[in-house]
C-alpha cells in the first residue's frame, strides 16, 4: 500500500493525551506521537506502533496497545468531527450519529448511546457527560480508554441504513451527495459492505449472490493444524477460539482483526447489509489478519481480495460451517496494480475484463442451460484462481 496523508487527522493529533501519561519523559512522550503520526500516514502497522510504544515505556504489551488504540481512535474521531462540521456548511441539517463499537462487552452508557443523533455541532449526551465525538478529550477516561464507538454523518430524518452522507462524493457545486441504498432482490443475500463511517477511506467486502467455489483443497479432513500454519501461537489460539465461534453462526457477518501478539483489535457485527470501519481502524487492518464468516458457504469474493490487497493485510481468512478459506500475498507483498486489476481500470483491468467476457462466452456456449447463479459461482472461483496464477498469492481451504 501507499502510505497516504490525512491533513485533517493529522492536524487531530493536537486532541492526543500522550501528555497525561505518567513515567514517561518529556522526549519520550515525543517518540509516541512520532508513532502515531506513522500509523496515520500508512507507513508502519498498528502492531508494529504497540511493540514500539511498549520499547518506549518500558510497560507491559497490554498498556502499549490500550494508549495507541485509544489515541489513534481519538484522532480519528476528531478529524470525522471537523470533516462534518466542514461538510454541514454545505448540507444545512446535517446531523451525526453515533455508533457502538459491536464489542462483546460495551459500556452499558455508550450501547444506550448507539444511534443517538444531534447536530454536527452539538454534543452526544453519553452517561450524563457531554462529547462531541468518541473519544472526546473532555470526557473522564473511564468513557474513553479503549472506547471503539464510531460516528458518522446523516441526514435530518433519515433512519438507520436508509440516508447517509459520502463525504468524498461531491456534486459540481462541492456538496455531499446523499446515499440511499437500493432495496435488495428477496431471492439473493444482502452484500456485507466494509467502508469507511466517515467516507474517506472505503473498503467494501461484498458476498457474492448464492456463494463462491472453493479452491483447491490442501488439508484433508480433520487437519485443522494446517489451518494455522504460518501464524504465530497466539494469533493460532486467538483464531482457534473466535473460527470455532464463526463456524457456528449461520446468519449475518460478523468481522475479527486479530494483530500479531494475538489480540482482537477489532471485531464488527454486520448491521443490516454493511460493516462500517473508520479510516483510522482501517489502520488496524496493516500486518494483521482478518478472519470472518459467509454464511452462505462461499469461498473468497473478489472484493475480499480487494479488501486484503487495499489494507495490506497479512492473511485473510472465511470460515464456513465446514471450510477455512485463507489467503495471503506472495512473500513480496500485494503486488501494486492487484487494486487496478480488481476495479477493471488500467491495461491490467482491460486485460480481465476480456478474459472474463471470453472464459463466459465459452461457458455459455459447453453449458448454454446454467443458471445466473451458478454462473456468478463458477466465474468467481476461475477469477480467484486466476490472481493465485498470476499474483503468486497463497490461497487454501482447509476442511474442519
Amino acid at each position: 500500500m501507499v502510505p497516504r496523508i490525512n491533513p485533517r487527522e493529522l492536524a487531530s493529533m493536537r486532541v492526543a493525551l500522550t501528555d497525561l501519561i505518567k513515567d514517561v519523559s518529556v522526549r519520550g512522550r515525543d517518540r509516541i506521537n512520532a508513532q502515531l503520526a506513522q500509523v496515520l500516514i500508512g507507513t508502519q502497522p498498528m502492531a508494529s506502533a504497540f511493540s514500539a510504544v511498549q520499547r518506549i515505556m518500558g510497560s507491559d504489551l497490554s498498556r502499549a496497545r490500550t494508549i495507541v488504540y485509544t489515541e489513534i481512535g481519538r484522532i480519528g474521531s476528531a478529524a470525522t468531527q471537523l470533516e462534518l462540521e466542514e461538510a454541514a456548511r454545505h448540507l444545512p441539517g446535517l446531523k451525526k450519529r453515533w455508533l457502538h463499537s459491536g464489542k462483546e462487552h460495551p459500556r452499558q452508557d455508550h450501547l444506550r448511546a448507539h444511534n443517538q443523533i444531534v447536530p454536527v455541532n452539538e454534543p452526544f449526551e453519553v452517561g450524563g457527560y457531554k462529547l462531541m465525538y468518541p473519544r472526546d478529550p473532555t470526557a473522564p477516561a473511564a468513557h474513553t480508554i479503549n472506547c471503539g464507538c464510531r460516528h458518522i454523518p446523516v441526514v435530518d430524518g433519515s433512519s438507520f441504513g436508509k440516508s447517509t452522507v459520502k463525504m468524498d462524493m461531491l456534486d459540481p457545486k462541492g456538496k455531499p451527495t446523499i446515499v440511499t441504498p437500493a432495496r435488495p432482490r428477496p431471492a439473493e443475500p444482502r452484500p456485507a459492505r466494509i467502508e469507511s463511517a466517515d467516507g474517506r477511506a472505503q473498503v467494501t467486502m461484498v458476498q457474492a449472490a448464492g456463494g463462491l467455489l472453493g479452491g483447491r483443497s490442501t488439508a484433508s479432513k480433520g487437519a485443522t493444524g494446517a489451518a494455522y500454519q504460518g501464524l504465530t501461537s497466539l494469533q493460532q489460539a486467538t483464531l482457534a477460539r473466535l473460527e470455532a465461534e464463526l463456524a457456528r453462526q449461520l446468519s449475518g457477518e460478523t468481522v475479527h482483526v486479530v494483530d500479531a501478539a494475538g489480540a482482537t483489535v477489532l471485531t464488527r457485527r454486520a448491521s443490516g447489509d454493511r460493516i462500517e470501519f473508520h479510516s483510522h481502524e482501517l489502520a488496524l487492518l496493516r500486518g494483521a489478519v482478518l478472519t470472518h464468516n459467509h454464511p452462505s458457504n462461499s469461498t473468497f469474493s473478489i472484493h475480499d481480495i480487494d479488501l486484503a490487497a487495499r489494507a495490506g493485510l497479512k492473511e485473510i481468512r472465511v470460515v464456513t460451517p465446514g471450510m477455512v478459506y485463507r489467503l495471503s500475498p506472495a512473500t513480496t507483498g500485494w503486488h501494486d496494480d492487484l487494486q487496478q486489476l480488481l476495479r477493471g481500470h488500467g491495461p491490467p483491468g482491460s486485460v480481465l475484463r476480456q478474459e472474463m467476457r471470453q472464459w463466459h462466452a465459452r461457458l455459455l456456449k459447453r453449458s448454454p442451460g446454467v443458471d445466473v447463479a451458478t454462473q456468478e459461482q463458477l466465474l468467481a472461483r476461475w477469477l480467484v484462481l486466476r490472481l493465485q496464477r498470476s499474483y503468486d498469492l497463497r490461497y487454501e481451504r482447509h476442511r474442519t
